[in-house]
């Protein structure tokens, strides 16, 4: 059968089931959502806690026409003129440019880069994009490859093409079919635990349709510094090697092309903390603690539940029994029962019905020392 056939079958059983779980409230925003605003640049929807008044973002893609970099990327560049922020630069220059991209966040009491109701031009939803691109794909290469990965994980599992979604360039639409990622969101913490030992799994299979990335493709990661003092580059890999999210298609396409698994909250998942809770910042705090909640590490912002066993530096009195993570690479960093290494902001958070302190790890000043690492090497 040819590969149009093919595309053509799993586009219709794909669609069949589209509908069924699309939420009621069809303008709620969550994480990798995208908001386009005036000057032309693309927020991403950060998490799931947000005031009233907008939506807290994190710049993610902006027209060269008025961003300049020193360090600019063979891959930042996307078509129409776009490229992609990289760490804390997206902020950075809005806060310094843009201003008047900011809402209060109540939590903090303190105002956070983000998009206000008014200043929405557009919404794109991850959900809704990938309904866009399935129901009339453009004719390149990397939207074939979507296709087909899309059928690959419907064929071989029982997550329905409506627990899936696009981010990023491919949601924006200014994607380089040539070097932009396969960046998919999967949605709802059941869903994803289907698919993450099946990804795993994948993986492990000699000529595998799905291969791991930092198994792969590892030198280029060892070429640069860690940007942290606590966690070397060696340790980073090894920890996003288990964490499943990260795969390429080996051979799809000549640099090879990187697909990125995205878990999401589902609606009925979400709590938002911006609508109850206070987090009053102190000081730095390192301390050596297990955890006893991992399942919400999944996400951005992603959290853990912890015993703290040692306080290593700090506030010898504090026993804090969260981790709330604002870092990318500190996301899917640790599992139920393991020891931790953990530093960062201790803060105190309350709530209507409960109070506690939490780690907070974030692009502050002095972020290079945040770390959340295992205590004992991981093992793939």
């Amino acid at each position: 059968m040819s590969r149009g056939k093919i595309i053509i079958q799993l586009l219709w059983r794909i669609s069949m089931d589209w509908d069924a779980t699309m939420p009621e409230k069809t303008t709620t925003l969550r994480d990798r959502d995208l908001i386009l605003t005036e000057p032309g640049i693309f927020f991403r929807v950060y998490g799931y806690w947000h005031p009233s008044e907008g939506y807290v973002c994190d710049p993610e893609y902006v027209p060269m026409s008025i961003f300049k970099s020193d360090t600019l990327l063979d891959r930042r560049i996307r078509k129409k003129g776009y490229c992609k922020f990289y760490g804390p630069e997206g902020v950075e220059f809005v806060n310094e440019k843009y201003p008047q991209f900011t809402v209060h966040y109540p939590p903090l009491d303190t105002n956070l880069v983000g998009v206000r109701h008014p200043d929405i031009s557009e919404v794109l939803r991850t959900d809704k994009g990938l309904k866009k691109m399935l129901a009339s794909p453009p004719d390149d290469l990397l939207a074939d490859l979507l296709v087909e990965l899309i059928g690959y994980l419907v064929e071989n599992t029982s997550i329905r093409q409506s627990d899936l979604g696009i981010f990023g360039s491919l949601l924006a639409g200014i994607y380089h079919p040539q070097y932009s990622d396969l960046d998919i969101t999967v949605y709802g913490k059941k869903t994803f635990e289907e698919l993450r030992p099946l990804l795993l799994e994948w993986y492990a299979e000699p000529d595998g349709y799905l291969a791991n990335e930092f198994v792969v493709e590892v030198e280029q990661f060892l070429e640069k510094p860690s940007p942290f003092t606590a966690i070397t580059r060696e340790e980073i890999i090894a920890h996003h090697r288990r964490k499943g999210i990260y795969g390429i298609l080996p051979g799809a396409r000549d640099p090879f092309l990187k697909v990125e698994f995205e878990p999401i909250r589902r609606f009925d998942e979400i709590d938002n903390l911006a609508e109850d809770a206070i987090m009053t910042p102190g000081d730095r705090i390192t301390v050596r603690a297990r955890i006893t909640e991992h399942d919400d590490g999944y996400y951005m912002p992603s959290e853990y539940g912890i015993e703290t066993l040692e306080v290593l530096n700090g506030d010898a009195s504090a026993s804090p029994t969260r981790v709330l993570n604002y870092i990318e690479q500190f996301r899917m960093m640790a599992f139920r029962d393991e020891e931790v290494l953990v530093s960062g902001v201790l803060e105190k958070v309350e709530r209507k019905s409960t109070e506690y302190e939490q780690i907070a790890i974030s692009y502050v000043p002095g972020w290079e020392a945040n770390v959340l690492r295992t205590i004992d090497a991981v093992e793939y």
